[in-house]
């Protein structure tokens, strides 16, 4: 989890998970721990390290399309 800052957060549906132990809960409980796999449908960038990704999911708990914000900081 040492990819996450300390003050990370991943809102998940109507689920909020905040900081390194969150976001190690929701790989538990929502991604890894239920076999996710990605797939990559686009990124759009937006300067300063920001990036909307479209992806595909596919778990044994979930699947369907999103797009995770992400903003890239220290590296």
């Amino acid at each position: 989890m040492e990819a996450f800052t300390p003050d990370a957060y991943v809102e998940d549906g109507a689920a909020q998970y905040h900081g390194r132990e969150g976001i190690a809960e929701w790989n538990h409980t929502d991604n890894l721990g239920v076999g996710m796999r990605f797939d990559l449908l686009s990124v759009s960038g937006y300067g300063d390290d920001t990036y909307d990704v479209a992806l595909r999911a596919t778990s044994r708990r979930f699947t369907g399309t999103g797009t995770m914000h992400i903003t890239l900081r220290e590296g």
